[in-house]
């Protein structure tokens, strides 16, 4: 299709959603009783932008908008980078450079999600040592302290206390006898330590503040198993552990980019607009990077590190 069509029959498409959304907005603007539906045929659509939504997008007389696959063919909206041209780094593990501007947490391959490098629960407990302090100790002979293959600052520590799940970076870490130690980044820890059911502080007769820690991920070190992946960002490169059959030339990879697909405007009156058939997918999911990891307690809110002291404001909404 071209943009430059009008997109009125199958023979004369437009090639973007958003060029569909705005002929939409076109018939919205004028008085119809007629429903519209804007079929899509089958393929990737990489949504560099968020779709947005207004009140001009929903059609007069309470009549609908429908996004529609065509006669169910395989329509997804996506909103990762490809990736391509990947080398073997090592045995099963293969790698690929990303360009400059792009972060991520999440890889798609093969249409299933890869999972971060990480120790298991099991492991993690059978070599950290922790009292709730901001320091963790990890007996690795040093290993990750002295990495050259990560970066700590692309390290996480995973928390777990009864129904939540918090989220931390290092700020450093440093060799101390046969262990590394892994010292929690400071707005992270001050928040850890105030929240309520905080890991650093929670504990009963039977789940010990060691045991909070739930794991540790994303670190080469810890890039074991079929499926997982490590990303270092200071290299700017992905590596990837090949599962059963898969080879760099059967790659098809997607790293999630965008964190939103589709959004409004804050004050806007949408009605009667439906998604059919469509696959929406090959997102990420950034807040954790963010300064003050993630510390959350239920349906999402999260606390930011400037004004979690603040009792009546410190929840903010879910993104």
């Amino acid at each position: 299709g071209s943009d430059t069509n009008d997109g009125k029959t199958l023979g004369t498409p437009v090639k973007t959603i958003a060029k569909a959304q705005e002929l939409v907005k076109a018939i919205a603007g004028e008085t119809t009783d007629k429903d519209v539906t804007v079929y899509i045929r089958g393929g990737v659509y990489n949504l560099s932008e968020r779709l947005m939504f207004g009140n001009e997008d929903s059609l007069a007389n309470g009549n609908t908008v429908t996004f529609k696959s065509y006669e169910n063919e395989k329509v997804y909206l996506s909103g990762g980078l490809a990736l391509s041209d990947w080398t073997v780094h090592e045995g099963s593990i293969v790698k690929v450079h990303v360009p400059d501007a792009v972060n991520t947490r999440d890889l798609y391959v093969n249409g299933k999600p890869a999972v971060r490098a990480r120790l298991t629960p099991e492991e993690t407990r059978a070599r950290i040592s922790w009292g709730g302090g901001q320091q963790i100790v990890y007996q690795d002979g040093g290993t990750l302290a002295n990495s050259q293959l990560s970066s700590i600052d692309d390290v996480e520590v995973v928390f777990k206390v009864l129904w939540n799940t918090y989220r931390s970076t290092f700020d450093t870490a440093t060799v101390s006898g046969s262990a590394s130690v892994l010292t929690l980044d400071p707005a992270a820890y001050a928040v850890a330590s105030w929240i309520p059911y905080g890991p650093t502080r929670y504990e009963s007769a039977y789940v010990p503040v060691e045991q909070n820690i739930w794991y540790l991920e994303n670190a080469m070190e810890f890039l074991d198993q079929p499926g997982e992946w490590y990303y270092n960002e200071d290299e700017k490169a992905i590596y990837y552990m090949l599962r059963d059959g898969e080879t760099v030339e059967n790659l098809k990879a997607y790293a999630g980019i965008s964190e939103i697909l589709i959004g409004s405007e804050p004050d806007a009156v949408i009605r009667n607009i439906t998604f059919e058939g469509l696959t929406f997918c090959n997102t990420t999911w950034m807040r954790p990077e963010r300064r003050g990891g993630y510390f959350t307690r239920q349906a999402g809110f999260y606390v930011l590190p400037d004004i979690f002291q603040d009792d009546l404001n410190y929840w903010q909404r879910p993104e």
